[in-house]
């Protein structure tokens, strides 16, 4: 690889990597990310717990019982956020 494709890859490498896929390049963009948090943002609340969820399932920290207790949690959390209306 040419000193310039690694410069231009380096350039393009976020600054961090929150769960293994919620990157963010600058500290403003995490700050930002930071408030929708804190804001109750309903979708950046899910990604999150999700991301959270896969990538230490991934990371094998779950037993197989707890796997699939959070896979059908996962599956499920939306209904239980946002009930549906009769």
């Amino acid at each position: 690889m040419s000193e310039e494709n690694k410069n231009i890859a380096e350039e393009q490498k976020p600054m961090g990597v929150l769960f293994g896929v919620l990157a963010y390049n600058n500290e403003e963009e995490f700050e930002q990310y930071i408030e929708r948090l804190n804001a109750k943002s309903v979708h950046d609340v899910l990604i999150t717990i999700h991301s959270a969820l896969r990538y230490a399932q991934a990371s094998g920290v779950f037993s197989v019982e707890e796997s699939e207790a959070i896979s059908i949690t996962l599956r499920k959390m939306k209904d239980v956020i946002v009930p549906e209306r009769e």
